[in-house]
């Protein structure tokens, strides 16, 4: 599985979304399987500060999708 797919599950599985643009709280609709998008993100600088946030291994954008 890619690296990346796995971020985002692992964020998923806390109660986060994580997309392009950026990590933000999970919120369900009613009757919505997908959830009702947060519109602001959690505030970080760096993308490492994203990793270290969810607890996973930073890795450079080069390494992610292998």
């Amino acid at each position: 599985m890619k690296r990346e797919i796995m971020l985002r599950l692992l964020a998923e599985s806390k109660g986060y979304r994580l997309d392009d643009t950026g990590l933000f709280p999970a919120t369900h609709g009613s009757g919505d399987k997908q959830g009702v998008r947060a519109r602001t993100s959690l505030k970080f600088d760096t993308e490492k500060e994203v990793f270290d946030f969810l607890g996973f291994p930073w890795l450079e954008p080069h390494e992610r999708n292998l």
